[in-house]
């Protein structure tokens, strides 16, 4: 786990947040330890879609692909 999330779980814990928005698998058991609730940033857009904040999710995946972050296929679909 890169520090950078170590440090994201640390704040989310000090702030009672009640969600996390996590991508790095790696550290999604550290987040599950203490309770957190997360996710990652494709199931934020998906959760807006959902609920009408947002009118489309692919524009939103072509843009992570273009940042070279990954999609996964089922994801593309």
């Amino acid at each position: 786990m890169d520090p950078e999330e170590a440090q994201v779980i640390v704040l989310a814990q000090e702030a009672s947040a009640n969600w996390l928005v996590l991508d790095e698998p790696k550290a999604r058991p550290a987040a599950e330890f203490p309770g957190l609730r997360f996710m990652g940033t494709i199931g934020l857009r998906l959760l807006a879609r959902r609920t009408g904040r947002i009118e489309a999710v692919c524009p939103l995946l072509d843009e992570l692909k273009a940042k070279k972050l990954y999609v996964g296929e089922r994801v593309s679909q």
